[in-house]
């Protein structure tokens, strides 16, 4: 896997700081998931806040809770994916909340609840990989 050395054009509205490997700054993104991303954060029409999107394959076995499997994972990426196509979201507000996820799914997006917190939110693009969308 060859991590882009440029910013992903199509991510305007994120930073390489939001969306970089927290331990080792890599990145690079299944080229559906940028753009529908971008679509998703466009059509949303107000700030999201990524919490966690690329992690090395290494910092993502650090993380208690997480799969080896995990869409997140863009150095090794896993399930067909070519880099990352999830990301995990911090919105408060329900009713913001809602209607993220409502144009998540419009946009083929699966999610699903961090630790049962509905203030945390993971979204990735496994349909776009032969998987069944997912919500719960």
């Amino acid at each position: 896997m060859v991590v882009k050395k440029e910013w992903n054009d199509h991510l305007a509205n994120f930073t390489v700081e939001e969306m970089a490997c927290k331990k080792t700054g890599g990145y690079a993104f299944h080229p559906e998931f940028a753009k529908r991303l971008q679509i998703l954060r466009f059509n949303f029409a107000e700030p999201m806040h990524p919490t966690s999107c690329c992690r090395s394959e290494g910092y993502n076995s650090s993380l208690g809770n997480s799969s080896p499997n995990s869409l997140h994972i863009y150095d090794n990426p896993k399930r067909g994916a070519l880099g990352t196509c999830a990301v995990d979201l911090y919105e408060p507000d329900s009713q913001r909340r809602a209607k993220l996820l409502l144009e998540a799914l419009k946009l083929g997006f699966s999610f699903y609840y961090i630790n049962k917190n509905p203030n945390s939110i993971h979204i990735d693009l496994r349909a776009s990989l032969g998987e069944d969308q997912v919500a719960w």
